[in-house]
């Protein structure tokens, strides 16, 4: 989850932000089932807040919080650059979190990114 959180510094969001955390392990849940992008209200929130012992609001907030810091914060260069296209406007949390994903997905298939070893979510590992 490393590579995860160096793209989050990258986009200026911190760890002393909750959501720092609760969007690392998103990105995570979301590259290992595209899937919950789709549903991010019925399966991925509630899987980060079952993981870190809250509700799918608080996660949503979190994640809100994190998407503004990072836009204010100037990461909308990075995040240009990391969709391939411009944006006008602050991303929805949704597709912040689909275009971290995206990201990081063809990063993977470039092999510039290692392939995951262990089919065990690091999330998982800590229980």
């Amino acid at each position: 989850m490393d590579h995860i959180y160096a793209l989050l510094h990258e986009l200026g969001i911190s760890a002393k932000y909750k959501g720092y955390y609760h969007m690392a392990l998103a990105v995570e849940l979301a590259m290992e089932d595209e899937k919950r992008l789709e549903y991010v209200t019925k399966r991925l929130y509630p899987d980060v807040a079952r993981a870190f012992g809250t509700t799918p609001n608080c996660v949503e907030r979190d994640l809100r919080t994190a998407v503004s810091v990072s836009w204010r914060k100037g990461g909308q260069a990075a995040l240009e650059r990391m969709s391939g296209c411009p944006l006008d406007e602050r991303p929805a949390t949704a597709e912040f979190v689909d275009i971290l994903v995206n990201y990081l997905l063809r990063r993977r298939e470039l092999n510039i990114l290692p392939q995951p070893e262990d089919s065990t979510p690091d999330w998982q590992k800590l229980s």
